[in-house]
């Protein structure tokens, strides 16, 4: 975990929500926990069908697709 960004997460958090960020960090740290639990069935299953490459391409896809609206959506003042 000390190679994450669980510290930089939970200071934004703590920045952006004050006392109100146990809840997020709390949700945080519980969809993190099932990550891999998810990730690395989905990795495996992309990394069969399309190669590595083509996994990484998903990946990265995913990436952008989804985390650029919810960035622009969540966070205060990003918009």
């Amino acid at each position: 975990m000390s190679m994450g960004l669980y510290d930089a997460a939970f200071a934004a958090l703590a920045y952006l929500y004050g006392r109100g960020a146990r809840g997020p960090i709390t949700g945080i740290t519980l969809i993190a926990g099932f990550a891999s639990t998810v990730g690395w069935p989905i990795s495996a299953l992309l990394e069969a069908q399309f190669g590595w490459r083509g996994a990484c391409f998903a990946w990265a896809a995913l990436h952008l697709v989804i985390g650029l609206p919810l960035n622009r959506l969540l966070v205060p003042g990003a918009a």
